[in-house]
Order: structure tokens, then sequence, then C-alpha cells
């Protein structure tokens, strides 16, 4: 939405969609935060090198 809007040149909208985007983020920190879950990436592993 935040893409959408920007090539739109709707730069008003395309703030709004990343404030929902990282209010969710923050809420999603908080719930693992308050599981003790650790943050897992979708793409990546970290990798440990020795």
């Amino acid at each position: 939405h935040v893409t959408a809007a920007l090539k739109e040149g709707n730069v008003d909208l395309a703030t709004e969609h990343k404030h929902v985007l990282e209010e969710d983020q923050r809420s999603d920190e908080r719930q693992r935060a308050a599981n003790n879950m650790p943050w897992k990436p979708k793409y990546f592993n970290k990798e440990v090198r020795s």
C-alpha cells in the first residue's frame, strides 16, 4: 500500500499506511516480549562463526 500510494504521488496516504505498518510491528514486538519469544527472520538465518 505504501509503494502504491507513492507511485500515485499520494504522500499523505503513503504516510498513513506506513504508520499502520509500524504500529503493527510494535504490537507484534510487545507480544513477543510478553511471551518471551525471540524474533525470527522470515528469509535469513543467523550464521554462527567459530
